[in-house]
């Protein structure tokens, strides 16, 4: 199939927050922007084309040239998403739409994996036919797209996002898997504590297929080949899944193990006014986590949870509590230290160095040390306990 991909280098982006709101203006006008664009093929070789569109005073796009109507307004909004950002990086946008070779496909899922050489997990997006899907991420990210549905090939691509470019797929193509021409997945459910897991529901790409029996054991039949990810859900317990790398036509096996939900509770105390002092003037509290699986944290008047610039994040690790830097942004940030034989009172002063974004076990008797997201504040936590979250039926 001829690879067509669109990419946009915006041109608009340094005037554009100076134009007029759409509301304030009183008169039909129309506003035009215009964007490069480089389209890309496997035949004929790249050109070079001119992408414009005008909006009226409603916002109401009247023009548009070289790519098809349904991504016009997409294209729109990756733009405004990264003109718009907040954060302190600069950024690019992916916008791909998806398609079955049958017209069958009821949804798939979409996962961006981070592959430079930190690597990283992956961001999901439930995807219908046809509709676009929008993502702006950071400028110099290597990434992968994996689009998967249950019945069908597995579609991957690599690419790399670069600063106010905006990358458009909408050449993907989903082809179904024949009968009898798929892999089989043999697998089992394996609870924390011996807990039964007859009739939890096996979920292949998102997707439930099948449910395990009494001894936890199910197979999966017409699989499609490549990175597949099986799951499992049962309340109380942290995410039970699982990737499997399966082979095309082939027998794949793995094992789901479920662990119960920790809890924890910890002191804290914080120092506001940007010393490294804990003698005096500091905030603090005890804190219980609840039954959850991922904390960002940040202090401030106290602590709370965040969705980002965290001070650290706790979250659990198949049966164990783990303390970690997640919004880590250079040598001057943020950063734990460890203190394995301390009390919260016995610590009078936060070093200066020793900071680092490690990863730790959350545990008690520890004392850890932070050094905040800004790189200037300060904070100790002292771990009382951890403990299993109780279930419903306890």
């Amino acid at each position: 199939m001829q690879c067509n991909s669109l990419q946009f280098n915006s041109t608009f982006s340094k005037f554009h927050n100076r134009l007029p709101s759409f509301s304030a203006i009183m008169m039909p006008v129309l506003v035009l922007f215009t964007t490069q664009v480089q389209l890309i093929a496997a035949d004929p070789p790249p050109k070079q084309h001119e992408f414009e569109y005008a909006l009226n005073e409603a916002g109401a796009i009247v023009a548009r040239q070289s790519i098809p109507s349904h991504l016009v307004k997409a294209v729109i909004e990756a733009e405004e998403k990264i003109i718009n950002s907040t954060d302190k990086f600069d950024h690019g946008a992916l916008v791909f739409t998806v398609l079955s070779a049958d017209g069958k496909m009821l949804h798939a899922d979409a996962e961006i994996h981070h592959v430079g050489n930190s690597g990283g997990g992956f961001m999901p997006h439930r995807v219908i036919e046809d509709d676009p899907v929008i993502q702006v991420l950071r400028h110099g990210s290597p990434i992968e797209l994996r689009v998967v549905a249950p019945g069908y090939r597995t579609f991957t691509r690599k690419t790399m996002i670069r600063r106010d470019q905006i990358t458009v797929w909408d050449d993907i193509v989903l082809d179904p898997i024949p009968p009898g021409e798929g892999a089989t997945i043999k697998g089992r459910v394996v609870l924390e504590s011996g807990t039964s897991a007859n009739d939890l529901p096996i979920r292949v790409d998102g997707t439930e297929v099948t449910t395990a029996d009494a001894d936890g054991r199910f197979q999966i039949s017409d699989s499609r080949a490549g990175k597949v990810r099986v799951n499992t859900f049962k309340r109380g317990y942290c995410p039970i899944y699982t990737e499997v790398d399966v082979k095309d036509k082939g027998v794949a096996t793995c094992e789901l193990k479920g662990f119960r939900v920790r809890t924890a509770k910890f002191r804290w105390a914080y120092q506001p006014d940007g010393s490294r002092n804990f003698a005096s003037g500091i905030l603090g509290g005890e804190e219980n986590l609840e039954a959850e699986t991922t904390h960002r944290l940040r202090f401030g008047d106290g602590l709370k949870e965040v969705d980002k610039e965290s001070d650290f994040m706790i979250y659990q690790k198949e049966d164990k509590l783990r303390i970690h830097n997640f919004d880590v942004r250079g040598p001057d940030g943020p950063g734990i230290i460890e203190l394995k034989s301390s009390s919260l009172d016995s610590v009078k002063e936060a070093p200066s160095l020793g900071y680092k974004a490690n990863d730790f076990l959350f545990q008690p008797g520890r004392v850890y040390l932070i050094r905040c997201y800004d790189g200037a504040h300060y904070a100790k936590i002292e771990v009382l306990s951890t403990d299993l979250a109780p279930l419903e039926d306890e």
